[in-house]
Parts: C-alpha cells; structure tokens; sequence
C-alpha cells in the first residue's frame, strides 16, 4: 500500500508535467533542438517517468514506514537518501543510459582518436573513453562524465564529433579530463545530496515548532516536512549553484591549460549561446541563482584574457 502510494505519487508528477514536456518538445523541433521522432521521445518519457516511479515508490513506502516506528525517523530516512543517491550515481552509466542510447568504445575510424588520447597522455589519466549516439535524439554537441570509481566514464556524443572543429573537440574532452581526474562527478553528487539532507533537517526542525499542527497522522507530517523542505531548498538552490559554477570554472582553466588553444574554446563557447540560446551576459541575479556554469561572457574573457564585460 506505502509503496503503491509513492508510486502513484510520481506518476501523478508526471502526467502533471506532461504538458510542459511537450511544449518543450515542440519548441525543440521548431528551433532545431531535437530531432527525435515524437514517438521515439514519448517512449524515452515515459521510461524515466517509470524509472523514477519506482524509486519514489520504494523510498515513500520505506520512509512511511519509518514514520509509523520512529521519531528519529528522519534522521534514518536522510542517511537512506544520501546512500541511494551515491548508488544511483555510481549504477546510472552501466543500468539506466543504456536503455536510452548505445555506446561504443572510441576506437581507431574516429579521425581524432589519436590527439585525443595523446590529450590523455599529457593529462596523465587513463579514462574509459565512449562514443553515444546521440544522434539519435538532437543535433546538440554533447559530452559528460558519467559514474565515478569502477563506472567512471567520459561519455562523447557522436553529434561532437560530427559538427565540431577538431580543436573545439579537443577543448570539451579537455574538460572532461578535468571533471575525471578531480572526480567532480561525485563531489556534485555528495554536495547536492548534502544540501538535500540539509533542506529536510530544516524543515523537521521547522515542523516542530509549528504551533498549529494538532495530528500525529504520518502522512501529513510527511506533506507538511515535504513542503518545508522544498521552501528551504529554493533558498539552498544558488549555494549548489554556486558550487557548480566553481566546479565548471576550475575544469576551464584546465582544459585551456591542457590543450593551449584559447580560440577553440571562444568558439566553444559562442557556438554554445547561438545553438542553446544562451545569453553571453546575463543579469547578476540569474547568473546566482540559476546558472550552474560562469556566464559564457565571462568564460570568454577568462580565454581571452580580456576584461570581463558581464561585471
């Protein structure tokens, strides 16, 4: 029954946030940002909206459970939390990404096979290193650092590869190697995890102080924490940020670093605001609170080494 409740609970989230997905979707069409059929992308949706189902589904019934036992219930429920979240990072590369595409090692018919791994030599790190077909789902260049410890892998969208001048590829693999070899991956997992369990710690300790709350119903102080929690996160939201932006800002410097070609990442970057629609210099109060990168203005003067016209 607990878990039926969570379950349905995000698939109710879901079916609630479906017309902004396909607003989304449309407007993704129209401005060439996806070319995935509608029904390959519709088939991708509801597979995460069942996947996150069925986790929301074992961590409301494990934590309903927790309530009807415990009064420290939420001590055992952040811990939980944290533990789930470190797993879920650690399996999503080899359990849940391939459900939605294929990946193949980088091998020798990729023309920069070669400077990419001398690139990797003079990093000093051997990195599983794999190509996606993101394709499949948009024209966007895109690559990442997925997993950590035994997962860890630098993922390249075959999109990268395609419509990117050899040292913009450079440039994005570059700063992957930064994220590998800093282990960023699961810095960003433990901090947002962190600032999760910090939002519910608050608002326990909120809770109890509200006057007006008479019951002792587990479900409705698990909706009232649940809100309080998320009023609090929304004040936690630009010190994760903020975080990010640290993290991002030190994996340029890295890459401009490691490769020494400054043109290629300005490139990266204005090619990055005209495809993605990007301000270059955005108002103060957005960059803080909303980006989780420096604002391409200012990453552009730090290649350049010119002065900052976003300050």
């Amino acid at each position: 029954m607990r878990f039926a409740y969570g379950f349905a609970l995000a698939c109710a989230a879901g079916l609630a946030a479906l017309p902004v997905a396909l607003a989304q979707y449309r407007l993704g069409v129209v401005y060439n940002q996806t070319i995935q059929p509608f029904g390959g992308w519709f088939r991708d949706g509801v597979m995460r909206v069942a996947l996150d189902a069925l986790l929301v589904g074992g961590a409301v019934a494990v934590i309903l459970w927790l309530v009807e036992r415990s009064r420290q219930w939420w001590v055992y429920s952040l811990l939980g939390v944290f533990l789930v979240g470190l797993f879920v990072g650690f399996v999503e590369p080899v359990v849940v990404a391939p459900l939605f595409n294929r990946y193949r090692p980088l091998g020798p018919q990729h023309a920069l096979t070669a400077s990419i791994r001398a690139l990797e030599r003079k990093a000093g790190i051997a990195a599983p290193i794999l190509v996606a077909d993101s394709s499949r789902q948009s024209e966007l260049p895109s690559t990442r650092v997925a997993g950590y410890g035994a997962t860890a892998r630098i993922v390249i969208g075959d999109t990268l590869m395609a419509r990117r001048t050899p040292g913009e590829v450079l440039f994005a693999v570059a700063r992957d190697f930064a994220h590998f070899k800093r282990n960023d991956t699961l810095r960003t997992t433990f901090m947002w995890t962190f600032f999760f369990a910090v939002a519910v710690a608050a608002a326990v300790v909120i809770a109890e102080h509200v006057r007006f709350r008479r019951d002792d119903d587990p479900l409705s102080r698990l909706a009232l924490i649940a809100a309080l929690a998320g009023a609090v996160g929304l004040v936690m939201y630009p010190l994760y940020n903020g975080y990010s932006r640290h993290i991002e800002r030190r994996a340029d410097e890295y890459a401009l670093a490691l490769t020494d070609d400054p043109a290629s990442a300005v490139r990266t970057f204005v090619r990055l605001a005209d495809r993605r629609f990007v301000e270059v210099c955005a108002p103060r109060w957005v960059v803080v609170y909303f980006y989780m990168a420096p604002a391409l203005g200012t990453r552009i003067a730090v290649a350049t080494g010119k002065h900052d016209l976003c300050r």
